[in-house]
């Protein structure tokens, strides 16, 4: 039942060219229409997104269905070990049983990756894939898994590319910093990634000089601005975007004098030193012994006074490069706008890409005031962003949810079918998968990421609506066929390095397979039309073969794709 690309040929059966339509029809069903504006249609701000906008029900399947939820949205997917020992422990799915879960993650760092510290060195062990192979792993084995989503969140946020590293010596070390940060207080991640190695080479901090009447570089300066932070315009508590009561326009929340003094405040910094060796004007490369450190050269540090952000933020002269880091991301971290602008991306990354004003504004909230007067405490973040209402949802409606990412995609399939990864096997290449996709994991094409965290390209008319989807930036044809050949594989254990087992799947009758597979992977039942849909193509088969056919169509359907 694979599909090969439009500009491949392959010579099908008889009876796979009669289940290539019906696969289309469920594959195009969430297909998006492109546009370069996207206005977002979000629920009311009660909280409903149509359906049911509650928490848990008391009946036992609706408890398995919120469990389902819950965990697809705070792990890679459940799997059956997961599930059912949520399901005995939750008589019901309240907050307190939330709660429990996400404090049993907060403690859990388990995940691993390929190569010890000692081992870094530039030239050896240069490969990024078996990175990629552990981090494959890690997602399906490993019991950190809020932990790993949050990492993984974080790297699409605060981009660093190894497409650009191009090393796996200076880019595992990021990977494994932002596993470990996951739950610090945000203003320990902010200044932890701005004064990475990683990052400071891909967006040039490292080595910037304002020596000599240089101009230091402006590239960190800017996305810590525009994609890192704040974001370019003013928003309400809410997410929404403040404007000028006279003119009616945005109101932008810095300009471009704001990016060159940052440019400056941030300039005179360099590698950390090697063991034993003297500091440097400019220090060679390392990304693995600790953050970047003050240049020798003082010179190289603009220590000039600094009026930036209207005069909201003055740096004095004369301060050293560090002190001016920290003023820098002082006032990024009390702006108004860091709680939405974080709060917005958390939810269209976890939960939802059209939420209502009144989730952001709980998320944002969160983030500025712990309930104990703590801001940036990741952990009460957390906790809001999973346990509010309108996650708990069950949306019917076409624009609730998200578009599963090629990687969640994959990770949710694989654990739902109980998948065993061997980590080292090079046949291991779930990456090749992923990259098909166009979401080849800690390579993202710019630092703009896969797709812009911010803007969405689906833009479709349903009711007079239109909505934001992001994920849809990188959901293209090609790709729709991409998610379906993984799938045909995964169901014949023909992935490589991968043990899949469907177990007595195959002795189910039709009726029976679809209600067992719906339940397995569906947060949402099939619509009567799918449900119709996947029997009228496996009534005819038996066996193994009405197993993959089964779940190779459920697996292609919006209830699937569509993350509700």
């Amino acid at each position: 039942m694979r599909v090969e690309h439009p500009q491949k040929n392959r010579v099908t059966t008889s009876a796979q060219a009669a289940v290539i339509p019906l696969m289309l029809a469920l594959v195009l069903a969430v297909m998006p229409m492109h546009s370069s504006h996207v206005e977002a249609a979000k629920p009311d701000n009660a909280g409903n997104a149509g359906g049911n906008s509650g928490g848990a029900n008391d009946s036992a399947s609706s408890t398995v269905t919120d469990i389902q939820r819950f965990l697809y949205q705070t792990t890679w997917g459940p799997n059956s070990d997961l599930l059912a020992n949520m399901t005995a422990a939750s008589g019901k799915l309240d907050n307190s049983a939330k709660e429990a879960f996400l404090q049993a993650q907060f403690s859990v760092n388990t995940s691993t990756f390929p190569y010890p510290e000692t081992a870094y060195a530039p030239g050896e062990f240069s490969s990024f894939r078996p990175v990629q192979r552990r981090f494959f792993y890690n997602a399906v084995h490993e019991s950190d898994q809020l932990r790993q989503r949050v990492a993984f969140f974080l790297s699409q946020l605060w981009v660093v590319s190894e497409t650009e590293l191009r090393h796996r010596e200076r880019m595992q070390p990021y990977v494994e910093t932002l596993h470990d940060l996951a739950f610090d207080n945000y203003r320990r991640i902010m200044e932890v990634i701005t004064l990475h190695p990683s990052m400071g080479a891909y967006l040039n901090m490292v080595g910037s000089r304002a020596d000599n009447n240089r101009i230091p570089n402006e590239n960190f300066s800017r996305e810590l601005l525009q994609l890192f932070t704040i974001g370019p315009v003013m928003l309400k508590l809410d997410g929404s975007i403040k404007t000028d009561k006279r003119s009616g326009l945005d109101i932008p929340s810095y300009n471009e004098d704001d990016v060159m003094g940052l440019a400056r405040a941030l300039s005179g910094w360099t590698y950390p030193t090697r063991e034993g060796a003297n500091n440097r004007c400019r220090n060679p490369s390392v990304f693995h012994l600790g953050p970047m450190i003050p240049s020798r050269c003082s010179d190289r540090h603009d220590a000039t006074e600094k009026r930036l952000f209207s005069g909201d933020l003055i740096i004095p002269a004369d301060l050293a490069a560090d002190e001016e880091v920290n003023r820098v991301l002082d006032y990024l971290f009390e702006h108004p706008n860091m709680g939405p602008f974080l709060a917005q991306r958390l939810i269209h990354h976890f939960v939802s890409s059209n939420p209502s004003e009144k989730y952001i504004k709980a998320v944002a909230s969160a983030f500025n005031n712990n309930g104990s007067g703590v801001r940036g405490d990741m952990h009460a973040v957390l906790k809001k962003l999973f346990m509010h209402a309108e996650a708990s949802s069950a949306p019917e409606a076409m624009m609730a949810g998200h578009l599963r990412e090629p990687v969640l995609f994959m990770t949710a399939s694989l654990r739902a079918f109980d998948a065993q990864l061997n980590p080292e096997s090079t046949s291991n290449e779930l990456r090749n998968y992923a990259r098909a996709m166009e979401q080849d994991p800690w390579r993202a094409p710019s630092v703009f990421n896969y797709f812009h965290l911010a803007h969405g390209t689906f833009h479709g008319d349903h009711g007079g609506n239109h909505a934001d989807g992001p994920e849809f930036a990188i959901h293209t044809l090609t790709g729709s066929l991409n998610r379906a050949n993984f799938i045909d594989e995964l169901t014949r254990d023909s992935l490589g390095g991968v043990s899949v087992k469907l177990g007595a799947l195959h002795l189910l009758e039709p009726e029976a397979l679809v209600d067992e597979l719906s339940n397995r992977l569906l947060q949402s039942p099939l619509s009567d039309s799918d449900r119709a849909t996947v029997l009228a193509a496996i009534s005819s088969e038996s066996g193994k073969r009405r197993a993959r056919m089964a779940i190779y169509l459920i697996s292609n359907t919006r209830a699937w794709i569509q993350n509700q």
